[in-house]
């Protein structure tokens, strides 16, 4: 019997770097791709509101402007930004584990929403399938 000897792992890409340098190249955000936590503040800015509100909450902690700002999408008036976020998505069709790895297809983006399929194009034509290392 021959003993076991240590293996090899084939090279394998960082996920979270590879997220990062994915978010910076292409000047988008994964975890919101719409952009929706901005929705707010654009609003506010629109309406010409300064930071803090009548009561004198600010932007953030304001109900009357959050309040006028809910009521603005359900008139119709401001159309609500989704929140999409790829790893979400990404580990409803994969099985992801901290400190394992996964591999990305373009199979993977079958029946994915847009967005999905543009930024998991994004990982496989900069870096292609994997393995990625993901870790949390």
């Amino acid at each position: 019997m021959k003993k076991p000897q240590p293996k090899t792992r084939e090279p394998v890409l960082d996920f979270n770097e590879c997220t990062e340098y994915i978010e910076k190249k292409h000047h988008i955000q994964t975890r919101d791709y719409a952009n929706s936590s901005a929705q707010f503040g654009e609003w506010c800015d629109a309406k010409g509101y300064g930071k803090t509100d009548p009561e004198g909450n600010d932007r953030g902690s304001s109900q009357i402007w959050f309040a006028q700002f809910q009521a603005d999408i359900v008139a119709g008036l401001v159309v609500d930004k989704p929140y999409q976020d790829f790893w979400h998505w990404l580990i409803d069709v994969v099985d992801i584990r901290n400190g394992g790895t996964i591999e990305l297809s373009e199979e993977l983006g079958e029946g994915a929403e847009p967005w999905q399929k543009r930024i998991l194009g994004l990982y496989l034509s900069e870096f292609g399938k994997g393995p990625y290392v993901t870790e949390w």
